[in-house]
């Protein structure tokens, strides 16, 4: 649900955001650059889905189909030779 590509060694960062019917609204950030010279990088990012559904139930005349969503991602990256790089990867979504 939220894929990231590894922390970059020069600064960058994106957003974008959705909105539609049934206050569907998306959001997707990221974070990455330099943290310590070009041996440790890091990112971070960010994903909020939120849609009210379409469909009703009959019975209780609520919306069903709906979504509430958010998921975050740290990443680091230590690189202090050519041979070698570690990436350590923390993420959680909540739904």
């Amino acid at each position: 649900k939220l894929v990231s590509r590894k922390p970059s060694d020069s600064f960058r960062a994106s957003a974008e955001v959705r909105a539609g019917s049934f206050d569907r609204l998306d959001l997707r950030l990221a974070v990455s650059g330099p943290l310590a010279g070009e041996t440790l990088t890091g990112q971070l990012a960010f994903l909020s889905r939120q849609f009210d559904g379409y469909t009703r139930n009959l019975t209780t005349g609520g919306r069903v189909n709906d979504q509430d969503l958010q998921g975050a991602r740290a990443s680091l990256r230590w690189a202090p030779s050519e041979r070698f790089e570690a990436l350590l990867v923390a993420d959680g979504i909540r739904e």
